[in-house]
């Protein structure tokens, strides 16, 4: 049996405060990307997958049709060339969004060592929020 004496104590008494706050944007804008990890057992632990899903489903709405549409249906140059801008902007956010989900357990690596790093905090002085 362990007790609360067992447990390491972090030198930093605010370390719960000190993470939510470090972490707000970061949590709420990848956690909506689907790439924040999160501790949820049952069918939650199955959001970020169907995030990443549905965010690739959305960019393929905006890349299939211009495709389609710069292949077969338009003829004039400045037109295709306008469109082709955006149909490579949207094919580079779809690169970066998937090179991001490929490097999820590196992001989740570097959440853990910013918390350890905030458990070690010892003075107050340190910290400089």
């Amino acid at each position: 049996m362990s007790s609360i004496r067992d447990k390491p104590r972090s030198h930093n008494s605010n370390y719960q405060q000190d993470i939510r706050y470090v972490f707000k944007l970061n949590h709420w804008i990848m956690g909506s990307l689907g790439i924040w990890p999160v501790p949820i057992r049952g069918i939650g632990r199955h959001m970020s997958k169907i995030a990443i899903a549905i965010f690739n489903f959305a960019l393929s709405f905006a890349i299939v049709p211009c495709a389609l549409h710069l292949i077969y249906d338009q003829k004039d140059l400045d037109v295709r060339l306008r469109l082709s801008g955006l149909l490579a902007f949207c094919v580079t956010v779809m690169t970066k969004y998937c090179i991001f989900v490929i490097h999820r357990p590196k992001i989740y690596r570097c959440i853990e060592y910013v918390k350890n790093d905030w458990w070690q905090v010892g003075v107050a002085n340190n910290i400089s929020c």
